[in-house]
């Protein structure tokens, strides 16, 4: 059990550093457009970021089912 939560801790943290690491390139990337190519190119990959992290929050949340799943199984084993 101990090594379920630390896949699952282990693969939260590497989703979310990545996500920051991607928003930190985007907003680098924006301070360099002239304002109207900045709006639109912000505009434009705000969506895809959107469904990036409901994505993201998808699979953290069938990973905490199948936490409480195998939680659930567990005790019932040894009951």
């Amino acid at each position: 059990m101990r090594m379920v939560r630390l896949v699952l801790l282990a693969a939260a943290g590497v989703m979310v550093a990545g996500r920051l690491y991607q928003e930190w390139r985007r907003l680098a990337k924006i301070h360099k457009l002239p304002g109207a190519q900045a709006l639109a190119y912000y505009e434009r990959t705000r969506r895809s970021g959107d469904w990036a992290l409901i994505g993201m929050t998808g699979l953290l949340a069938l990973s905490a089912c199948g936490a409480l799943v195998y939680v659930w199984l567990s005790a019932k084993g040894k009951g």
